[in-house]
């Protein structure tokens, strides 16, 4: 039903397809003397595997030394957390990830690196066509400038929030739906705009009456607020931990940047500003710099509370 192209570069593509608890349940194994035996903490990986463009939950238990361990997979860095008495890691395989088997890597446990398989499943994304006005499909040399602009700008916001990273999310409880109304447009497709261009969607479109209500989809603050030439009026929350959520397109903007908003909250109104071919929100999540499934985070978040809630 719409458009929505990135306005900003921040890369690739919570709480991945959650239908079973998968562990990967490790094996000792000696090191330096064969008198010396290490038990290696276990790793829960909240499903079999990861799918493109979803996010992952980590779990590590039976790291007991005291020091927050530190990781990495698909290039990108696992900043743990806590949560009932097990440490916790949001990780994502972008739209565009190769699917397969990654080796993902803990430090701070033990002298030496760990390693863990987790496997990424292939996705078959739609394509959509769509058309809109000849210049929001080809922007002018002034628009493109304008465009640039925009883009250093929101990117410049997610930077600043990153350096600044704490070590608890904001968020207490599941991600919601910012609207309530069928999804038109999904996550990853293919666009063909104007018979002629195409790119990746890299977020999810609901249909929206113009002026419905738009709600943060989690508690958060509200890190950029503007009217761009793409995503038109837009508001951009940082739930923390590298979780941002954008609202796009609306037709009026109910939040100011450094404001802190709970779940469910008032933060705009549904329009069609931007490059847009009719009211509409464009709901956009990332973990950092990859874009991310946000259909994904309601359900699955609403899995790994749970999973958490019979933990206690």
């Amino acid at each position: 039903m719409t458009d929505t192209a990135p306005i900003i570069s921040y890369a690739r593509s919570a709480f991945l397809s959650l239908t079973a608890l998968f562990i990967f349940t490790l094996t000792n194994y000696q090191i330096d003397s064969p008198s010396v035996i290490y038990s290696r903490p276990e790793v829960a990986l909240l499903s079999n595997e990861v799918t493109q463009g979803d996010m992952g939950v980590i779990e590590l238990k039976g790291a007991a030394n005291g020091k927050t361990p530190e990781g990495e997979i698909f290039g990108t860095k696992l900043r743990f957390f806590t949560a009932a008495g097990s440490y916790i890691a949001l990780t994502a395989a972008g739209m565009e990830e190769t699917s397969g088997t990654h080796m993902m890597t803990i430090h701070g446990i033990e002298e030496h690196a760990l390693y863990y398989p987790v496997k990424v499943a292939a996705k078959e994304f739609d394509s959509t066509i769509l058309n809109v006005k000849r210049r929001m499909a080809f922007p002018g040399k002034k628009e493109r400038a304008r465009i640039k602009r925009e883009n250093e700008l929101v990117a410049s916001a997610i930077e600043d929030r990153l350096k600044k990273i704490g070590k608890a999310p904001a968020w207490d409880g599941p991600f919601i739906m910012p609207v309530t109304d069928k999804i038109t447009d999904t996550f990853g497709s293919w666009r063909v705009m104007n018979k002629k261009k195409e790119y990746r969607h890299n977020g999810l479109d609901i249909r929206a009456k113009n002026g419905a209500r738009v709600v943060a989809a989690n508690s958060g603050e509200v890190v950029l607020t503007g009217d761009f030439y793409l995503t038109g009026k837009t508001v951009i929350v940082d739930h923390g931990m590298g979780v941002f959520t954008t609202y796009a397109h609306l037709s009026r903007i109910s939040a100011d940047i450094g404001e802190k908003v709970e779940r469910g909250q008032l933060v705009g109104r549904a329009g069609a500003t931007g490059r847009a071919t009719g009211p509409h929100l464009h709901w956009g999540a990332r973990l950092e710099y990859n874009f991310i499934n946000p259909e994904s985070i309601v359900t699955e978040s609403e899995a790994f509370f749970k999973h958490i809630s019979d933990k206690r």
